[in-house]
């Protein structure tokens, strides 16, 4: 995931202060947490099986079966494989999934004991009946996996758009035996983005706010871009896209007080929001701008901020309570 004016006035410069950083999951609305334990048993129904499936590098992946046990090797496939599937039939997880800075799955995780997945030789000893990867992870661990005979599946985990992730769960679904689970799981984040999506105000009264994203305080998200379709599909301009960055790009001090955006959105960097807010602000290239002299600066959990899975809900229902004010 062209200039079109300025910042939509529709709160008071207090309560857009006010809506500076995101914290939790905004009193439990949204939360994906996954399917509840032991829904649907701890071994899928079989149906539909033998099957092939073609993944992201081409590589033909056949399953006999609908698999019990499953092992995760990414994030983003940590996450989509909660929402489908029973935890007991999760073999292992990402190094990540028990980190809570990154991962919203730790109370799964850590409430059965999941292992994380290190390297190709853990891989081969717990001998899955699935591994999924993701599309960039290491290729030396994949060839291994699958020399070894361990059915694996590299998917995209890099979604460009709302609408990939939903196609993202249903794949799951599909690999595992689940597709009516899945099916609910992708419902339910559709409806959370159209909920979102919502908050925007009716018809073309006012010019869209120009948000712009920062991570690391060097790059920025562009076109092609999930940022981008967020942003576009809440009535704003993204302004790295507007301003000519790919999916991913590097921005400087001077780009940003030249580019004058409405509204920053950072991720926290594992800090604590209000300061991270304070020392964005007190940038001379943030202060010139109209998000700096506004406190239009929205920072965001990481776990939200920087993930590619339905969780990233979290980051476009914050964004929309910034840009439009509470519910």
């Amino acid at each position: 995931m062209t200039g079109r004016g300025r910042l939509l006035a529709t709160a008071s410069a207090a309560a857009a202060a006010a809506l500076v950083f995101w914290v939790g999951d905004g009193g439990g609305v949204f939360r994906f947490s996954g399917a509840p334990d032991g829904q649907g048993g701890p071994a899928p129904s079989g149906a539909g099986f033998p099957r092939t499936f073609t993944d992201f590098h081409g590589f033909d992946l056949t399953l006999p079966q609908a698999p019990v046990r499953i092992a995760s090797q990414s994030l983003p496939t940590d996450h989509l494989l909660f929402a489908v599937v029973p935890a007991e039939r999760i073999a292992a997880v990402s190094i990540y999934a028990d980190r809570p800075q990154y991962s919203n799955v730790v109370r799964l995780v850590r409430r059965h004991g999941i292992p994380a997945l290190r390297d190709a030789e853990q891989a081969i000893r717990l001998q899955p009946d699935l591994l999924l990867v993701s599309n960039i992870s290491r290729a030396d661990f994949t060839d291994l996996a699958r020399k070894a005979g361990i059915p694996t599946y590299a998917m995209r985990t890099v979604f460009r758009s709302l609408a990939e992730i939903e196609n993202g769960l249903l794949r799951i679904g599909d690999l595992t035996g689940e597709p009516q689970a899945a099916a609910a799981a992708a419902a339910e984040f559709k409806a959370a983005v159209e909920a979102a999506a919502a908050r925007r105000p009716p018809g073309g009264r006012h010019s869209p706010p120009r948000v712009l994203a920062l991570s690391g305080f060097s790059s920025s998200y562009g076109k092609d871009s999930l940022f981008e379709d967020i942003v576009t599909k809440l009535g704003a301009v993204n302004v790295g896209s507007e301003q000519g960055l790919g999916e991913w790009g590097k921005v400087g001090g001077e780009q940003i007080a030249v580019w004058n955006p409405d509204w920053i959105v950072t991720g926290a960097g594992g800090g604590d929001p209000a300061e991270v807010k304070a020392r964005l602000a007190a940038d001379p290239a943030v202060a010139v701008t109209a998000a700096g002299r506004n406190g239009r600066i929205l920072v965001v959990e990481d776990r939200h901020y920087g993930t590619t899975s339905q969780h990233i809900v979290h980051l476009m229902q914050a964004i929309a309570e910034a840009l439009y004010g509470p519910r």
